[in-house]
């Protein structure tokens, strides 16, 4: 029988200081695993908050993580404290890592307070908002200008123009013109529904005229 390709995935052995690529299907707990690994990062790690990034594709998505991280930030620190959580993922790895008591519990106590504490500081973003945060916060190296706005969809826009198009254009245009439009059937929706294929692309060449 050949091995598997991949090994199975361990919340509490997964190695926190070199890249890990995890593939995973829908329901199979991707959050709770990300949960589990932040705190190992605040606890092992000694990372605060603000310098673990997640990312994710939705604000809902990053909502709820941040939620659930919180979540899993608040139920270690009451199982550290003697208090019952409910939380199975917090008092597996208390056993595994042997902090029922001593300084390493002192100090496993401190950090995640001082995490909760900082939590607002989190980097949790979306895609489209991670990228806007970078391009803000380097305006100089990207080459950005300051108030860059990144829009995850730019549909809104694209129908303002193409209406305002029309409006300016279409409208004191003469008769016959009109009438041929109409007789081929051409309206913004149909202009918008034509140019989306080409956004983005270099469409046109810019040729020096002729010596």
């Amino acid at each position: 029988m050949n091995a598997p390709l991949f090994d199975p995935f361990d919340v509490y052995r997964v190695f926190l200081d070199r890249p890990t690529l995890i593939e995973a299907s829908a329901g199979t707990g991707k959050t709770w695993a990300i949960s589990g690994l932040f705190v190992r990062l605040i606890l092992e790690r000694e990372l605060p908050v603000e310098n673990i990034l997640v990312v994710t594709y939705t604000k809902a998505a990053t909502a709820e993580l941040s939620a659930r991280i919180r979540q899993k930030l608040a139920a270690m620190l009451m199982e550290l404290k003697g208090q019952d959580s409910g939380d199975e993922f917090c008092k597996t790895y208390i056993k595994r890592e042997d902090l029922g008591e001593g300084l390493y519990k002192t100090l496993a106590i401190r950090r995640l307070t001082h995490a909760m504490r900082c939590f607002d500081d989190a980097a949790i973003f979306t895609i489209h908002g991670f990228c806007q945060r970078v391009l803000t916060e380097s305006a100089f190296e990207s080459g950005m200008e300051f108030d860059t706005e990144l829009l995850p969809d730019e549909s809104e826009i694209l129908r303002d123009i193409v209406d305002d198009y029309w409006r300016r254009e279409i409208q004191p245009a003469s008769g016959l013109w009109v009438d041929f439009l109409v007789a081929q059937k051409q309206a913004p929706d149909i202009w918008l529904t034509e140019m989306r294929p080409h956004i983005g692309k270099q469409a046109f060449l810019a040729l020096s005229p002729l010596a």
